[in-house]
């Protein structure tokens, strides 16, 4: 009687595995990072949209107190009340 042997199919998937693992790796990785960088360049291909920029403006309204308050505002090239600093020391702000 001829003696025959089973061959397991799972013992050469893994003998496949193991012998080219750094292969594989490699190219997982490099599937994974092409994938992404696609997907991003997908994202940021769409075009914006402007129909929510303008139904958020058009909710804002200003009344007469906030424009008063902006006009008595002083501008940065108004005179500054300059503060006189101990004998020996500098102002770091200052041009």
């Amino acid at each position: 009687m001829k003696n025959k042997t089973i061959i397991n199919p799972l013992s050469s998937i893994t003998g496949i595995v193991t012998r080219f693992s750094l292969v594989l790796f490699v190219i997982i990785i490099t599937s994974g990072l092409i994938f992404s960088v696609l997907v991003l360049k997908d994202i940021l291909d769409q075009p914006y949209n402007d129909d929510t920029q303008a139904i958020n403006s058009e909710s804002i309204t200003i009344d007469q107190t906030t424009i008063d308050t902006l006009n008595n505002t002083k501008a940065v090239n108004d005179n500054l009340d300059v503060k006189t600093l101990p004998s020996g020391r500098i102002n770091p702000f200052s041009e």
